[in-house]
């Protein structure tokens, strides 16, 4: 067998023999374990002597991290209008105006929507909840802007925000 001049010679260097393989091994071993291991634990609390010399001894222990306030529950969201003992009484209501194109049409129609009596007897918060056609829609929007109450009233007698839902029907007279 000859060897070749670019074959790498196997197994360790030359330098590296007897001994010295196996200190060599363990401490790359013992550094690559060092890595790896986890962190150890902090060693236990000290133990000192009572004074007196009873021979007991006491611990004292390390102190412990304090604990963060108990968490409050987050109060309930306020809610858009409080509780009426008295329900809003009207004291101007005009009837939606018919829209003429649809009158003539013979089309009729319902709306129904929600809104907010405010304390000042205003209607406030509009919201149309069903309509069959829009232009019974903007009638009813006209016709809810020139309405007033007197408010409702709270169990203290003072004039609170309150809910209506109303329904208007359109119907064509003979």
């Amino acid at each position: 067998m000859s060897a070749r001049p670019d074959a790498r010679p196997s197994g360790p260097p030359a330098w590296l023999t007897g001994s010295c393989k196996v200190v060599a091994g363990a401490a790359l071993i013992a550094g690559l374990a060092a890595c790896i291991q986890p962190r150890r634990a902090p060693p236990p609390p000290e133990m000192e002597a009572s004074p007196g010399g009873t021979g007991q001894a006491t611990v004292t222990p390390y102190p412990l991290p304090e604990a963060p306030p108990p968490m409050r529950p987050a109060p309930p969201p306020e809610p858009a209008w409080a509780v009426a003992v008295v329900p809003p009484k009207p004291r101007v209501r005009p009837a939606p105006e018919y829209p003429d194109a649809l009158s003539t049409q013979g089309i009729e129609g319902r709306v129904k929507v929600l809104f907010t009596v405010a304390a000042e007897g205003r209607v406030r918060d509009l919201q149309v909840l069903q309509s069959t056609h829009p232009q019974f829609t903007q009638a009813v929007q006209a016709a809810l802007a020139r309405w007033r109450f007197e408010a409702a009233r709270d169990a203290s007698g003072q004039s609170v925000p309150a809910p209506v839902q109303q329904s208007f029907q359109f119907h064509v007279e003979d």
